[in-house]
């Protein structure tokens, strides 16, 4: 185990160190479990995925297609995170990808019947582990998390 592991593992939330904030640093670490988790699950079929990939195959699910920027936004990771995944589902046959008709340098993404069975095989996994992370709370624990969320986040914006 790293240090740096260790160090966050062993420091007490109550203990935060002077200019962190004890809210982001339990946010941090319940994300960062989070995505290790979610990666691993994905990454567990044949035609593993990973974290960013499965998040782009989600939203272009809801959507016919959706530009680059539009996707970022969606997935909320960073633009080159995006761009590599991108760049790989489309090689892979899951995504395509065709220029823009309003924006000739943008390119605009649609899932593949490929990419719909792709996503498919990786659901139920998927599925259950929603299922699991979504009961930790009752669903009014769930509706107070939300709303402590979008607090916490407006609070950074102002």
């Amino acid at each position: 185990m790293s240090a740096s592991t260790r160090l966050q593992q062993d420091m007490d939330l109550a203990a935060t160190p002077e200019g962190a904030s004890v809210l982001a640093v339990g946010l941090f670490r319940v994300a960062r479990s989070l995505r290790a988790k979610i990666s691993q699950t994905v990454n567990t079929q044949p035609d593993a995925l990973g974290l960013v990939a499965w998040r782009i195959l989600m939203g272009l699910t809801l959507v016919k297609s959706a530009n680059q920027r539009e996707i970022v936004d969606f997935v909320s990771m960073e633009q080159a995170q995006v761009s590599r995944a991108l760049k790989d589902l489309n090689a892979r046959g899951l995504i395509s990808s065709h220029p823009s008709p309003t924006d000739g340098r943008a390119r605009v993404f649609s899932i593949t019947d490929q990419g719909r069975a792709c996503r498919a095989r990786h659901l139920p996994a998927m599925s259950a582990l929603a299922e699991q992370i979504d009961n930790a709370l009752s669903k009014a624990e769930r509706v107070q998390f939300l709303d402590m969320c979008a607090r916490i986040e407006a609070a950074q914006k102002g």
